[in-house]
């Protein structure tokens, strides 16, 4: 896994036949790093932004059609089974003026679902 930050959208990326999409995230933190599913902490090294706020994150992904061909004919061959990650961020230019709620209106629980989650295992 990679990650990279750049001050514009990047041109350049993964290969060509990888998977890709991209979207908007907002982070609290300018410091990022990202872990697997379960892995218990940060499987990357911190990577700076240039501050708190929203970005735009492009993911690239390539190689998991190779994971099941080496499964497939060694299912004990595991150090040659990866997939490669790319996470490109940068700066979000679009106007979110229209995302801001008026001071009169109330969020409903069920309109943030990441919220209600992270409301919940904090019960735990």
């Amino acid at each position: 896994m990679r990650l990279e930050a750049w001050p514009a959208q990047p041109a350049r990326g993964g290969p060509p036949h990888s998977d890709t999409s991209t979207v908007e995230a907002t982070f609290d933190h300018h410091d990022i790093g990202a872990r697997g599913f379960s892995a218990p902490s940060t499987e990357t090294d911190l990577l700076p932004l240039s501050g708190a706020g929203t970005y735009q994150v492009r993911v690239y992904r390539w190689g998991g059609d190779q994971v099941d061909a080496i499964f497939y004919a060694n299912p004990h061959d595991m150090i040659h089974r990866t997939e490669n990650f790319l996470l490109q961020l940068w700066p979000s230019t679009k106007d979110r003026s229209h995302l801001e709620p008026a001071a009169e209106t109330a969020t409903i629980p069920q309109d943030d679902a990441h919220t209600e989650i992270r409301r919940w295992a904090q019960g735990l």
